[in-house]
Order: C-alpha cells, then structure tokens, then sequence
C-alpha cells in the first residue's frame, strides 16, 4: 500500500525508494534460480567469488528491464489498453482509484519515450556503477542502431515496431555478457570463444539455430 499510494514521492530518488523498502523487505533475501545460475556461469570462467556476488543483484535488475521492455510491446504502448475497459478496471482496482479517474489520466507510450524512461531509471538507480556508466555512454551514442530503431511515435506501428526496444536491449545485454565474460577468460583455461557462447542468450541448448559457430 505504501508504494502504491507514494509512487510520486518514492521514485524521485533511490534513499526514498530504500527508507520504504528496508522496513518491507521480502522474507526469502535470495536471488532467483536463473540468476543463481548467471552467477555460477561467471564464477566457472573467473574462479572468483567476487564476481559471482556481484553477479546476483545485476541480474535481477537486467531480468525487470526485460519484463519492461517485452511488457511495451505487448501491450503496443498502452495503445491497446486506452481500448480495454476489462484491462483498466483492474487497474483501477488495483491502484485503488475510484470514479474511472485512472482511465482520464491515461496514455501510451512510444518505444524512444519508453527506453529513454529506463535510460533515466539506470542512471539515477542501478547501483553497479561501471554497469550505469558503460550503458548510459552507449545509450547516448545511440549504440545498436538505437535511434534509428526505437520511433517516438506511437500510431500506426507494426508489430516489429513495438518489438524493438525489446530486441534493442537484448542486443545490448548479449553483447554487455559477453565483453565481461572474454575479459575474465583472459589468463584462464576458457578460451575467448567458449566463454562468449557461455553467455549468450538464448543458450545452445535452448536454441541451437540461434548461433553460428563462432559465437555470434
């Protein structure tokens, strides 16, 4: 209830975000299966704890941006939603509000408005700081095609539109993943290219026509 009635307040910075969450903190303090398993994938390249640690958090801030980003284009921007009353009702519901005020205040999002609203969110709140600067340097330099990809319209899109802030930051996290894990491999046992493969996704064994041989 908290969060939902000061989302204002609480997201103008992370001391304001933390002094709600620390006397609300989820009982089970453990990272997810799938970034226990990220981090053990690092940890067989390196042979160093430290990297694993730092391993679990970033992980599970990459996993949100992801649920984020497939969630705009699933739901075109919320274009699709503005047509839904079943959808805002439940929203409304869920928000607490009463008299459809929600439904006035709502609007869609364009894939650039959307991706420059998680640019300003890794910047003000993603703690890894190497991770915050490398992504907001390539951001900025449009890095992957980014301007030219992400429209900052929200009619008449396709569905390839509404797509590719999705694939933009999966492109960008394969290739963040693997420059980390070529980096470790150096002065290991693990050659350049294993390591590279180890950390693409999807894996080979989740899809093996996904990769060519040399890793790409």
């Amino acid at each position: 209830d908290t969060l939902r009635t000061n989302w204002i307040d609480i997201s103008s910075s992370r001391n304001k975000l933390m002094s709600v969450l620390s006397v609300a903190l989820p009982a089970n303090k453990e990272y997810s299966d799938e970034c226990t398993k990220e981090s053990k994938k690092f940890l067989s390249i390196s042979g160093r704890t430290s990297v694993t640690a730092a391993r679990g958090s970033t992980c599970a801030a990459w996993r949100l941006f992801h649920v984020v980003s497939v969630g705009l284009a699933e739901r075109m921007g919320g274009t699709d939603a503005s047509r839904d009353d079943v959808m805002l009702r439940d929203v409304d519901a869920a928000l607490g509000v009463v008299g459809g005020k929600h439904r006035r205040r709502h609007r869609a999002f364009s894939p650039k408005e959307a991706a420059d609203i998680l640019r300003n969110t890794i910047d003000a709140f993603l703690t890894c700081e190497v991770c915050r600067k490398d992504f907001i340097e390539q951001y900025d330099r449009c890095d992957y095609g980014r301007c030219d990809r992400l429209t900052d319209s929200t009619e008449n899109l396709s569905d390839f539109d509404w797509r590719e802030f999705s694939m933009y930051l999966w492109e960008y996290h394969n290739g963040v993943s693997t420059s980390i894990a070529r980096k470790l491999a150096k002065g290991s046992r693990v050659s350049e290219t294993r390591a590279t493969i180890s950390q693409l996704w999807p894996s080979v064994n989740d899809c093996l026509s996904c990769q060519a041989e040399d890793g790409s």
